[in-house]
């Protein structure tokens, strides 16, 4: 009788230990298949992946280079979806079929883990950033990878068998559809705070693309303030609910004024999706812009950055003059959102990440920066190029 009971102890220890072990398997499954359906989503542009600018739009560009549209996310969702399956069926399973099914989870879970790992490692070492939510799915593959290891050492020593019904599994399917929701919601990063604005003669600067700057850093119709044939060209991608955008706003003014006939400034959208608001904000100065009141707009904007909602911006529109049946009549059917939309792909192709984003001369980009950081380089510009021939400058009427 001793022996009996001591054998059936050890038999329920390990069945409850897989049981457990199942049911994370589970959650871990449906909370990568969630990840990975709504970056499908993303990728279709069926909805905007809430997430950090410096990673994703990076990835998502590298990836739209080298594979269909969405190729890895579905790709990612049919696998999460398979070893969710399998994770139920094993659960209901004789010792078997059981053993079959787990090692099939198992092997599943190596080819993931292994074709993260990889990913991981392209956008590490390659594209020197990295997604979010690609991370999430990464760390997913790897937990299930374990779980299974173990889970199907269980069934080739123990060969359990269980009996359980779908209530667990409800049960355990709420907090990984919760956790995505909140991450794609209500967890989203704000915008990097700005860098402390560098010393004169060594600005916060990065190389640019020059040959992909040629041909889209200032598009036909662009919002240009100083002389048109400026020998100096700042192009600047900026938000106008960012508050880096706001303080910075001033400096370029006085730039501007230090330097009337040499530097221009070319204006361009990059709204953030850390600012909700900053969208349709960006299409206001558009719909302002088209009646002539650019500058006004954008500066009233700037202002007033933390108020941008659609009632404000209707107010800050009475308050520059403009024809308000028609700016309404343009902001409630996004008559401009395609031409800020432009803008914001152009700021990702040349990998923009944060704003303000200062271009010069299509070959330096600076973050935030002093007067004093600017005029040098807009010296040094100067004496690289040539006196243009005496001709009238002409300035922006926007």
């Amino acid at each position: 009788m001793a022996s009996t009971t001591k054998t059936v102890s050890s038999q329920a220890i390990p069945q409850t230990d897989s049981a457990r072990r199942l049911l994370i398997m589970f959650a871990v499954g449906l909370f990568g298949l969630a990840v990975s359906l709504y970056l499908t989503a993303g990728y279709l542009k069926m909805t905007e992946i809430a997430c950090t600018d410096a990673g994703c739009d990076i990835v998502r560009q590298w990836h739209d280079h080298h594979f269909p549209k969405a190729a890895l996310p579905l790709l990612g969702a049919l696998y999460f979806l398979a070893v969710t399956v399998l994770t139920v069926l094993t659960s209901f399973s004789d010792a078997r079929r059981g053993k079959a099914l787990s090692t099939l989870n198992m092997v599943l879970g190596t080819v993931g883990v292994v074709i993260v790992g990889v990913l991981t490692l392209v956008e590490a070492f390659r594209l020197h950033s990295f997604c979010f939510w690609c991370v999430l799915i990464a760390l997913s593959a790897l937990a299930f990878f374990v779980l299974a290891t173990f889970e199907w050492r269980s069934w080739r020593q123990k060969s359990p068998v269980y009996n359980l019904d779908f209530e667990p599994f409800l049960k355990w399917s709420a907090p990984p559809l919760g956790i995505v929701f909140l991450l794609a919601s209500g967890l989203e990063p704000h915008s990097a705070p700005p860098p402390s604005s560098p010393a004169a003669g060594a600005p916060n600067s990065a190389p640019v693309n020059t040959v992909l700057a040629q041909a889209i850093l200032i598009r036909p119709g662009a919002h240009i303030l100083g002389p048109v044939n400026a020998r100096v060209t700042i192009v600047e991608f900026a938000d106008p609910g960012c508050p880096a955008c706001a303080r910075q706003m001033p400096i370029m003014e006085a730039l501007l004024k230090k330097y009337p006939k040499e530097v221009r400034l070319v204006y361009r959208h990059f709204p953030l999706r850390s600012h909700p608001n900053s969208r349709l904000a960006a299409e206001a100065i558009e719909a302002a812009a088209a009646q002539g009141k650019f500058k006004p707009m954008r500066d009233l904007l700037f202002k007033n950055y933390e108020a941008e909602t659609e009632s404000d911006l209707y107010k800050y529109a009475q308050q520059v003059g403009l024809h308000m049946e028609l700016f309404k009549r343009d902001l409630q059917t996004h008559k401009y959102a395609a031409r800020v939309q432009q803008d914001r792909d152009d700021g990702d192709q040349l990998l923009i990440r944060s704003t303000p984003s200062l271009i010069v001369n299509g070959k330096q980009r600076l973050g935030p920066s002093s007067l004093e950081v600017l005029s040098g380089i807009v010296n040094s510009e100067l004496a690289k190029s040539p006196k243009p021939s005496p001709k009238q400058a002409s300035s922006s009427t926007h």
